[in-house]
């Protein structure tokens, strides 16, 4: 019977070492360095005339004041629509409120439509 050799069987193998921790700076760095290349390439390929590219290149204030301005008519319509929401509302609740007033009145009162039918007699 053939003894056990340990160097024999343990030839070849190596020993186990746990692998190096990856710092985790590249996918922040991947990230910025994208959104740079992405908006260089978004200015370059955009539908506009080089003269203008280069206008919005020189004055880049002027581009976001533009947005700015259009943005901020948007939110005054946005305003104004909603004033006038609110005034409708609250007309209607004033409206509402007199109609309640009116029908308590006409029950105190007694007042019966003469379209209206007893049920009460049936």
């Amino acid at each position: 019977m053939e003894k056990y050799d340990r160097d024999r069987h343990t030839h070849g193998i190596k020993p186990y070492s746990p692998p190096k921790q990856k710092t985790k700076k590249g996918l922040p760095l991947g990230l910025i360095f994208g959104m740079i290349v992405g908006s260089i390439l978004g200015l370059f390929l955009a539908p506009k005339s080089g003269q203008s590219l280069r206008e919005d290149l020189k004055d880049p204030k002027g581009v976001f004041e533009d947005q700015k301005d259009k943005i901020v008519d948007k939110v005054k319509v946005k305003k104004a629509e909603l004033e006038e929401v609110k005034r409708i509302k609250d007309s209607d609740e004033d409206l509402m409120a007199a109609q309640k007033r009116a029908i308590r009145e006409d029950v105190k009162d007694g007042y019966v439509n003469k379209d209206s039918v007893d049920l009460s007699n049936l």
